[in-house]
C-alpha cells in the first residue's frame, strides 16, 4: 500500500449486476477494480452510504484491484464498519495491498477459487528530491500506518501481530486455500454446477 501512487485506469466502482443468482439485491452489488486512489475512495465511500441510507439490506462488494493508497483503503474500510447493513467483500481476481485491507472490513470475506490476495509493508513514493528531516517525519509517519494496518489484520485474523508484520515484510501471495487457513477470509466461492443440457430427443418420422 503506498502513500503516494501515479495515476492509473480510472477504477470501476458504480453499482452493477451480476449474472446469475445472487443472495443480496443485485442493485445493491458495488465493484472496485483498478488502483484505489482518491477518486475511486470518494465514489465507492459515496455508494456504499447512499446504498446504506435508503435500505437495510445487505451490500455486497466485489474486489479486484492491486491496490493503492494507504489512506483511502483505510478510508473505505472504516467506512464499511461504520455502515449499519452488513457487507460481503468478494475478492474476484485480486486482492493485493488496501484491496486486501478492504476486504478485512467485511462482515462476511469471501474470495473465489482462483484469486490471490496479497500483504506487504507501506512505501513511499518520491518524486524529486527530499530533504533528511522530510525522510525522517516520512519514516514515522509509515510506521505508524503499518502499525496500524498490522492491527487490523492481527485482529480480524486472529494472528499474532508478529505473523502479519512477517507476512508484510515478505509481500507474502495467499491462495484461496491459505488465505481461509490464515483466516484472511471466511469462505471460498466454488464454481458455479451448471446443469447438463438434455439432448434433444430424436425427431419421430
Amino acid at each position: 500500500m503506498e502513500p503516494s501512487q501515479k495515476n492509473g485506469p480510472e477504477p470501476a466502482v458504480a453499482p452493477t449486476a451480476a449474472a446469475g443468482p445472487d443472495p443480496f439485491d443485485l442493485g445493491r452489488t458495488l465493484r472496485i477494480s483498478g488502483m484505489i486512489d482518491w477518486n475511486a475512495a470518494e465514489a465507492l465511500i459515496t455508494n456504499l452510504e447512499t446504498l446504506a441510507t435508503v435500505s437495510n439490506d445487505p451490500i455486497r462488494l466485489v474486489i479486484n484491484s492491486p491496490g493503492g493508497l494507504v489512506a483511502c483503503g483505510l478510508a473505505i474500510h472504516d467506512t464499511i464498519l461504520r455502515l449499519p447493513v452488513l457487507v460481503t467483500t468478494e475478492i474476484v481476481g485480486c486482492g493485493y495491498s488496501a484491496g486486501a485491507l478492504i476486504a478485512q472490513a467485511g462482515h462476511r470475506r469471501l474470495m473465489t477459487t482462483h484469486s490471490a490476495l496479497l500483504l506487504h509493508e507501506v512505501t513511499e513514493e518520491f518524486n524529486g528530491s527530499a530533504g533528511l528531516s522530510h525522510l525522517r517525519r516520512v519514516v514515522t509517519e509509515n510506521k505508524a500506518r503499518q502499525g496500524v494496518i498490522e492491527g487490523i489484520f492481527a485482529e480480524r485474523c486472529k494472528q499474532p501481530r508478529r505473523a502479519i508484520r512477517s507476512w508484510c515484510r515478505d509481500e507474502r501471495a495467499f491462495g484461496a486455500q491459505e488465505a481461509l487457513k490464515m483466516g484472511l477470509v471466511d469462505g471460498i466461492i466454488p464454481p458455479a454446477a451448471v446443469p447438463e443440457k438434455s439432448p434433444t430427443p430424436p425427431a419421430k418420422a
